[in-house]
């Protein structure tokens, strides 16, 4: 089974995966990266942290995978124009029949 290492990047820098976890495919590495990131950003906003959070997968020969989370906050009466992208992110809109 191939070894996926997970590395955290939060606003006060990057926390490498050092350990890894022996998974049966990128399926499985994807699904335990959300399970991750979700908990990570639960924890980094209950002390009121802001930003930008990613948890990176990697396999011994380099990265596989990104996951990402921006937690901000928004102000009362405000009105958006459509969902907050990061920049340099590709986005797929999918529209039905």
């Amino acid at each position: 089974m191939p070894r996926y290492y997970f590395d955290y990047h939060e606003p006060g820098g990057v926390i490498p995966g050092e350990v890894g976890y022996e998974l049966p495919g990128m399926d499985a590495a994807r699904k335990l990266a959300l399970t991750a990131l979700g908990e990570a950003t639960r924890d980094f906003t209950a002390g009121g942290g802001t930003g930008r959070m990613a948890l990176e997968v990697r396999e011994e020969s380099g990265s596989v995978l990104t996951v990402f989370a921006i937690i901000g906050v928004l102000t009362e009466g405000f009105e958006s124009a459509g969902p907050v992208v990061p920049s340099g992110a590709a986005v797929a809109v999918r529209r039905g029949h």
